[in-house]
């Protein structure tokens, strides 16, 4: 593997896990927002290394009846947000994780690239 290729797919590793970050920000915002469905970011291994986000896809299960007071008074049930927040906790551990690991990657590839400069000036 050449130096440049380990920089570039550190990078997109960072990109991406970034990326997936948002998402789930996205997720965690949206808790109390009734009906909205979890957002899961597709990660995909690109052809030349490293990775990318290459779309997001939707949970459509169903959230729980939450009892609301409507419009005229009366009461009414509505469907509550999907989101699991302990999952999005999860990803958001493995998302930060996996983003300093590429961090580390990047670190080491330059410095592995200013050494072979130090070796051939």
């Amino acid at each position: 593997m050449r130096i440049e290729s380990s920089l570039m797919n550190a990078y997109s590793g960072m990109v991406t896990a970034a990326s997936a970050q948002q998402v789930t920000s996205n997720n965690v915002a949206n808790a109390n927002t009734p009906s909205y469905k979890t957002q899961q970011a597709v990660i995909t291994e690109n052809t030349n290394g490293g990775a990318s986000v290459s779309g997001v896809t939707e949970d459509s299960s169903e959230g729980s009846a939450i009892q609301s007071i409507g419009s005229e008074g009366a009461y009414e049930y509505i469907e509550s947000s999907n989101v699991d927040l302990g999952k999005e906790m999860v990803n958001t551990a493995m998302q930060k994780a996996a983003y300093e690991a590429n961090a580390k990657s990047l670190k080491v590839s330059d410095q592995m690239m200013q050494q072979t400069v130090n070796l051939v000036a």
